[in-house]
C-alpha cells in the first residue's frame, strides 16, 4: 500500500492498515516508532527513559565512590 501510494509505512494510518487486515488496532503504527519501541524495553540495561535514568544514577554513584 505504501509503495503504491509512494509514501513511507509510517505515513499509513491505522484505518489504512485495517483495509489490509481488520485486526490491526489503533496502536499498529507504533511498530514504526523508535520512541515507542525503546520505551517498551523497560528492563535493567534497556533503552527506556526510566532505565537510562537508573543507569546514569548507578554510574554517578560508582564514580563518586571511586573518588572517595
Amino acid at each position: 500500500m505504501a509503495e503504491d501510494r509512494g509514501c513511507q509505512l509510517s505515513d499509513l494510518s491505522p484505518d489504512d492498515l485495517r483495509t489490509i487486515h481488520p485486526l490491526f488496532g489503533d496502536d499498529v503504527t507504533e511498530v514504526w516508532s523508535f520512541q515507542a519501541s525503546a520505551e517498551k524495553r523497560d528492563s535493567e540495561g534497556g533503552p527506556s527513559k526510566r532505565s537510562l535514568a537508573e543507569q546514569v544514577q548507578k554510574m554517578r554513584r560508582y564514580l563518586s565512590e571511586e573518588k572517595a
